[in-house]
This record gives C-alpha cells, sequence and structure tokens, in this order.
C-alpha cells in the first residue's frame, strides 16, 4: 500500500509538471515554438487555421537588423500611380525565419527634394534563402518621373530617381 501511494503521488507530480500550452508559448516568446505553442493553445471555431497562424506569427515575431535581409527590386507602377513594391529578396540569417518586411523607396525630384515611401508585407523565408518580395505601398503616390529610373551608384547628389532599403524585418528565431 505504502509503495501504491509512493506511485499515485509521483505520477500526480510529474503530470503537474508538464507545462501548458501557454506556458509553454511564454518561455519560447519569439520563436517557432512559441508560435506553435500559440497556434496549439487557441481554440475553438471563431479563427480558422489560417488566421490562428498569423495571429500567432504576429504575436511572437521579433525585430531583426535590415542588413539581415537584402535583395534586388523595385517599385511598380499601375494605372499612373506607384502601386507596390516587387522583387527577390534574400533571408541572410542563420537561425531565423522572416516573417514581415517593410520596405523604404527614397524618391528624389528634380530639384533634389527625397521624399519616402513604405512598402510591407508578411512573408515566410528560410534561413539563408531567397524570397518574392511583393507589397503595395501604404500611401497612394502618383506617377512622376523621379520613379523612372533608379538612383546611380556613388552618386552624392540624387536628382529625379529613385533608392531602395530594408527599412525593417521582423521574424522568429529557430
Amino acid at each position: 500500500m505504502k509503495k501504491l501511494t509512493i506511485i499515485l503521488i509521483s505520477v500526480g507530480l510529474v503530470s503537474a509538471c508538464k507545462p501548458s500550452q501557454a506556458l509553454r508559448e511564454t518561455f519560447n516568446s519569439g520563436t517557432i515554438a512559441g508560435a506553435d505553442a500559440c497556434i496549439q493553445r487557441l481554440e475553438g471555431n471563431l479563427l480558422d487555421v489560417t488566421e490562428k497562424k498569423v495571429v500567432c506569427l504576429i504575436k511572437h515575431q521579433k525585430q531583426m537588423n535590415s542588413f539581415e535581409v537584402s535583395g534586388r527590386g523595385s517599385p511598380k507602377i499601375s494605372y499612373g500611380y506607384l502601386d507596390s513594391f516587387s522583387g527577390s529578396l534574400e533571408n541572410r540569417s542563420a537561425n531565423r525565419v522572416v516573417t514581415w518586411v517593410r520596405i523604404k523607396v527614397t524618391s528624389y525630384d528634380t530639384d533634389g527634394k527625397k521624399t519616402d515611401h513604405f512598402s510591407e508585407s508578411q512573408v515566410w523565408a528560410l534561413p539563408a534563402q531567397p524570397f518574392g518580395f511583393s507589397g503595395p505601398f501604404i500611401n497612394k503616390v502618383a506617377e512622376s518621373s523621379e520613379f523612372k529610373t533608379g538612383c546611380p551608384e556613388g552618386e552624392n547628389e540624387f536628382k529625379n530617381c529613385w533608392v531602395w532599403t530594408v527599412d525593417r524585418a521582423k521574424g522568429l528565431s529557430l
């Protein structure tokens, strides 16, 4: 009887120590494991599986260094407006999945006055892998001559051209 009591108490203690999904999510914040625990924890039919994934990715993604994402791309014009930024980017991180990117396109008018435009999108880019990016610009901008050509490298003063950079990136640690 004494052995049975010890076994039951031991089993109770071990099962009580098993971390819940909420605890697992907390301990793994900012990681794929944390996002996975978040998805498993969300119950009910209010959100479908895809919506649960998006909610949990947004909740767990953390700021990355913008230099961890690089590539080539350009602004796209549609119906006379600056519509989107598209390109092929690369996740240069060795241990993070890129989940969100914001591109900054700086345009220079004929007088050299600069204006910043932002394009952002959710993505899924594995470490050291290229990925396609296409995101709408946040504000609608009428087409003008500065979007016709990229600025030449090595110039000190830009006029009537554009340049782009990765403004921000977010991701999940492996």
